[in-house]
């Protein structure tokens, strides 16, 4: 349902490989869809900001300047650690969470 609505979407590993992504892999691509983990970062909430939403505002901006810096698309690419099959497996159904 979430690609009915977003039609030049992708999700990242299922659709993308779990591979370094370059704007060969991005073309037509407007949203790349990829679990993450809010808490990876420590933060500092602003006065009256609820955890969560600084969790997310940090992250998002965490990710905005790797992208920045040309540094955002090799992170989508597997550890060094993981074998082809590892690789196979959560391409084909365990998925990766996107690294900070």
């Amino acid at each position: 349902k979430l690609l009915e609505r977003l039609p030049n979407a992708t999700i990242w590993p299922f659709q993308t490989g779990f591979d370094v992504l370059t704007e060969d892999h991005l073309d037509g691509v407007q949203t790349v869809i990829a679990e993450i983990y809010p808490s990876a970062l420590s933060i500092t909430p602003e006065k009256g900001e609820v955890t969560d939403r600084a969790q997310v505002r940090t992250i998002a901006h965490h990710y905005c300047d790797l992208d920045s810096k040309g540094r955002l698309g090799p992170i989508f690419g597997p550890p060094d650690s993981l074998d082809r099959g590892k690789i196979t497996q959560i391409e084909a159904e365990e998925g990766w969470i996107l690294p900070k």
